[in-house]
């Protein structure tokens, strides 16, 4: 139990969440389907849900599943020529019933980075919830999830040099809000409600070896010792980001360089 909370209040601070707002389940698809069983009670018939055509299944389904109870679907589109999803075509799919907008940080396809804070401003004019997946992005740098200003955001902690677990971030004010998906004992107990049957013991204890394998990345290769966990994660992924620059940059420009291929998305390491 000890290593339990000592792994959630690590990962807490990694992607700068509190340990209110850490959910651990079975994988990205199963918390997604839970989020949405419990997001469903509170939308009317001609409510809005925006999901996208650039977005794993993971993130699609579960939110079109809500045309069930009366909501109306609606798919952000990417173009055709860039595989990008533009902000601009986003903007005119919004209105005052949206509700929900799924979309994803790094798209599993075309390998793109979407401006999820843009995406989440533009959503909070209108009082929308935005659930961002970042299977795709984590293993790449874990997020802030503040900074994205998300209402929700999940990845999958084995593609994060971790066991098959899948970690759900959701604000504190609007989990409290949500009706219980457990057992009717853990009702009001934030946030065991999104989480039937609750964790796998032994495999939470291991996500401490994640934030360990971090922290001895970060002793390897830097030396200000007195600085926040979040801090270290942010100089870390930093290091990994230009260590992928290096590898992957010769391959796009040579791609770039023949007249028989054509690169789709934003695709070159700057």
């Amino acid at each position: 139990g000890e290593n339990m909370d000592k792994a959630i209040e690590l990962f807490s601070e990694m992607i700068n969440a509190n340990n209110k707002e850490i959910i651990i389940g079975g994988s990205t698809s199963i918390n997604l389907y839970v989020l949405s069983n419990a997001l469903k009670y509170s939308l009317n018939p001609g409510d809005e849900v925006i999901v996208t055509n650039q977005d794993h299944e993971a993130n699609i389904s579960p939110w079109r599943r809500l045309s069930e109870v009366g909501a109306n679907i609606k798919e952000w589109k990417i173009n055709p020529e860039t595989a990008e999803l533009e902000i601009e075509t986003f903007k005119s799919l919004l209105t005052d019933k949206t509700k929900i907008v799924a979309v994803t940080h790094c798209s599993n396809i075309v390998g793109s980075i979407n401006d999820l804070k843009k995406i989440s401003q533009l959503s909070h004019q209108h009082n929308a919830i935005v659930i961002g997946d970042g299977v795709s992005y984590a293993p790449h740098g874990f997020p802030d999830v503040k900074e994205l200003e998300v209402d929700f955001y999940t990845f999958s902690l084995y593609k994060t040099y971790g066991p098959h677990l899948a970690l759900l971030y959701g604000k504190e004010e609007i989990l409290k809000k949500l009706p219980n998906q457990n057992h009717q004992f853990l009702e009001g107990e934030v946030p065991y409600t999104l989480n039937p049957g609750g964790p796998n013991h032994e495999e939470l204890s291991c996500l401490i070896g994640i934030h360990e394998y971090f922290d001895n990345l970060y002793n390897h290769h830097f030396s200000n010792k007195d600085i926040s966990i979040r801090n270290k994660i942010e100089q870390v992924n930093n290091l990994i980001a230009k260590h992928e620059e290096i590898i992957a940059n010769p391959l796009l420009d040579y791609l770039d360089s023949r007249k028989d291929v054509r690169l789709i998305g934003k695709n070159k390491i700057k």
